[in-house]
């Protein structure tokens, strides 16, 4: 069988496009495409390869062939053959994925008890109604972050990504945002946008092609004092803009943010 660089290299020869023109067809960046056909790079995920066939207009047995070059195996519908490669079908879609975690800031749950009515209340919002954006609001000590990290352990297996950021000692908006953006697509992107605007862009778009969980801790930290019903601190005003545009934006995707109140309050945003 070929490698899947040799592959790519070849399907891409034969359709007589660039490596730019086909990084733009399959929404990647061209250095990311030289990397690949020069056997640079790892693998990429069943959604590049996905976005590669389709950009390469392969279909049928050369498909298949392409998939499996990468490792995945392609099942035709009629298929009971049983493959050690990871799966998938015939459109491309994922038959079986690892939840890829980068939550090392939250708290060990082991001997969490309690608050199960809490959990079912949250486990519904986040999974069930797919709701965008969740903000839990409580006085400092009452357990939320606790409660968070429990409530992750039970509805991890419906995400691609989770990934958990404190603002205790708060990153720029474009450092959380781009380390963001490399997590979840994997370090496709080697070039990432340097303006707010469009890294919210690429972000939202990677938030439509996977199904990811975002946490930030303690938002209270750049909110100004005394304000904190949305008034952030000048440098961190673009914070209240992200939040925004991922609980106006469609995706299928969740955002989940918390903070220490006066009050105690958890309430869904869609």
């Amino acid at each position: 069988m070929k490698d899947f660089n040799t592959f790519l290299e070849e399907l891409r020869m034969e359709r007589k496009l660039s490596k730019k023109d086909l990084a733009t067809l399959a929404n990647l960046s061209a250095g990311y495409i030289s990397l690949l056909t020069r056997g640079e790079r790892e693998t990429p995920s069943e959604e590049t390869v996905e976005a590669l066939a389709k950009a390469l207009q392969i279909d049928g047995e050369v498909k298949r062939h392409f998939f499996e070059s990468a490792g995945y195996f392609v099942r035709s519908p009629s298929s009971s053959f049983n493959s050690p490669l990871r799966q998938v079908d015939l459109n491309g879609q994922r038959e079986e994925s690892a939840s890829k975690k980068d939550w090392s800031e939250a708290p060990d749950v082991r001997f969490f008890y309690g608050r199960q009515k809490e959990l079912a209340m949250l486990k519904q919002w986040v999974v069930d109604d797919d709701c965008r954006v969740v903000a839990v609001l409580g006085i400092g000590g009452i357990g939320k972050t606790s409660l968070t990290a429990k409530l992750i352990e039970n509805v991890e297996d419906n995400f691609e990504y989770v990934y958990w950021r404190s603002l205790q000692n708060p990153p720029s908006l474009a450092s959380l945002l781009e380390d963001c953006i490399r997590f979840i697509s994997q370090h496709e992107y080697l070039e990432i946008p340097k303006d707010q605007e469009n890294q919210i862009l690429l972000l939202i778009s990677l938030l439509k092609r996977h199904r990811c969980l975002l946490i930030v801790d303690n938002v209270e930290t750049i909110l100004q004092e005394k304000q904190r019903a949305g008034q952030y601190l000048p440098q961190y005003e673009g914070y209240g803009d992200l939040f925004a545009r991922l609980g106006q934006a469609q995706h299928k995707s969740c955002l989940w943010r918390y903070l220490r109140t006066t009050g105690r309050t958890v309430y869904p945003s869609n």
